[in-house]
């Protein structure tokens, strides 16, 4: 594991090299290079390359590798969809919210195109079972917020937003999730208190509004 996940960084940076044209005279970018090893280092599991190639094949700003980019098609939405799963399951809580967004709307799933040799995705449609259940992995995850190292790709949303994302699936129900609004109004409160501590004072105020709205509406519930 430990020698595949190296390969992965020598291959990062190879194709950081290729982008950048240090292998030519002139020093011209050589791009198709630079993607060959950026999917050598995402298939060793490189969070970053599997995240880079989640945001160009879903045409989704980035700032490494902006150079780089595909035609926008439904195999390569499919595509992009496949490597921001690989990302997410990599521990990548940015990859893990983009995910669950895409479960939460039913939009950029990727949808499968019958006969094309690129498709390589199983068919996923709206689920807001696998939507909780990624929003509440990236909660768990620890994030280098504030990092120099960290690039805007893989910047996450702070608590407070997912934990009211959250909220709001439990409390409507639907999309294979069983509505509990016991559960919401708890989820708002833990957001309130995110947004406190976050110095969000008239947030926090609203999520602890829907909280006691959440709760009344319990008994409803069933």
């Amino acid at each position: 594991r430990e020698s595949l996940r190296t390969l992965g960084m020598v291959h990062f940076d190879l194709a950081t090299c290729h982008k950048m044209g240090r292998f030519s005279n002139d020093q011209t970018p050589d791009l198709e290079s630079a993607l060959f090893h950026l999917k050598k280092a995402a298939s060793c599991g490189h969070n970053q390359a599997l995240l880079t190639l989640a945001y160009i094949h879903l045409q989704l700003p980035h700032q490494e590798f902006s150079e780089i980019s595909v035609e926008a098609t439904p195999a390569n939405e499919c595509i992009g969809m496949e490597y921001l799963v690989q990302a997410a399951e990599e521990g990548v809580a940015a990859a893990m919210v983009r995910v669950a967004k895409a479960y939460e709307t039913g939009e950029g799933l990727g949808k499968a195109v019958e006969g094309d040799p690129n498709f390589l995705t199983t068919q996923r449609h709206q689920d807001w079972r696998e939507a909780a259940r990624w929003y509440s992995r990236a909660l768990e995850t620890a994030t280098d917020e504030g990092s120099e190292t960290q690039t805007p790709e893989q910047a996450r949303d702070p608590d407070y937003t997912i934990l009211a994302r959250l909220a709001e699936l439990y409390r409507g129900g639907g999309h294979g999730l069983e509505r509990d609004s016991q559960k919401a109004g708890d989820l708002y409160t833990q957001a309130a208190e995110a947004a406190m501590a976050a110095m969000k004072g008239k947030l926090a105020n609203k999520f602890y509004m829907l909280a006691e709205e959440a709760w009344a509406e319990a008994p409803d519930d069933g």
